[in-house]
């Protein structure tokens, strides 16, 4: 979960946890949150090293089948626009 503050603090700057439930929270300074492009309801990856933790945004991975979910035949006909038949293409 992501709090995003208005506390106007630089970017960078430190913040103190607090406990949620048993998890910690940090609250990200507002303009931090912006640079980052995190908005409430981000997801996001989280991962620990020695010493630092890395909140990354996960991007939306898609199936094929979610991408195509209600193309019709008929609407791929209209998305696109090849031009008069030509040769062989031309069907009488």
């Amino acid at each position: 979960m992501i709090f995003i503050s208005d506390l106007g603090a630089a970017f960078g700057a430190a913040r103190r946890h607090r406990n949620l439930g048993a998890n910690l929270a940090v609250r990200l300074p507002r303009d931090a949150a912006q640079r980052a492009g995190f908005r409430n309801g981000t997801p996001v990856e989280v991962e620990a090293r020695r010493g630092e933790v890395v909140i990354r945004s996960v991007q939306p991975r898609y199936t094929l089948s979610e991408l195509l979910e209600g193309a019709t035949p008929e609407a791929m006909r209209d998305a696109f626009t090849w031009g008069e038949d030509v040769g062989r293409e031309a069907v009488e």
